[in-house]
């Protein structure tokens, strides 16, 4: 994944679905608030801090907030700081979900986690979610 041309975007309606479809009551694509409709479902959420994560490229921050993860796969709904002002969500495979970070700043001019990220498995309901203050967690259905 070389840049912009290998990523489907959807509208922010159809993104705004398919994050209520996986998260009930759930009120914007903001950490904040999905980690509030996670948690009103049911689902443990363990924030994690990752110490100076500013002075971490794209790449480094990548690797730190998903050792040890366990791999998000098929399609995934990917949303940033960059998407809330100048884009709309994309959809990639998991696959190329590293590329796809590692190559952002070159595609669209600024940094992958520039800020909140939010990312969503669309056929499993897996959530890795960002917050701007260094904060991260990978959340998942017992299931999944």
């Amino acid at each position: 994944m070389s840049g912009r041309e290998d990523v489907e975007r959807v509208s922010w309606e159809e993104a705004e679905r398919l994050l209520a479809a996986a998260l009930p009551g759930v009120r914007s694509f903001h950490p904040d608030d999905v980690i509030e409709a996670a948690q009103q479902i049911g689902l443990p959420v363990s924030l994690e801090r990752v110490r100076g994560w500013r002075r971490l490229t794209d790449r480094q921050l990548f690797d730190r907030t998903f050792e040890g993860a366990p791999a998000y796969r098929g399609r995934l709904l990917v949303w940033n700081a960059y998407v809330g002002y100048s884009s709309t969500p994309a959809v990639i495979h998991a696959s190329q979900l590293a590329a796809f970070v590692a190559n952002h700043a070159t595609a669209y001019g600024e940094d992958f986690f520039s800020g909140d990220v939010l990312i969503l498995g669309l056929d499993d309901g897996a959530i890795f979610l960002f917050h701007h203050a260094g904060l991260f967690a990978h959340v998942r259905r017992p299931s999944s």
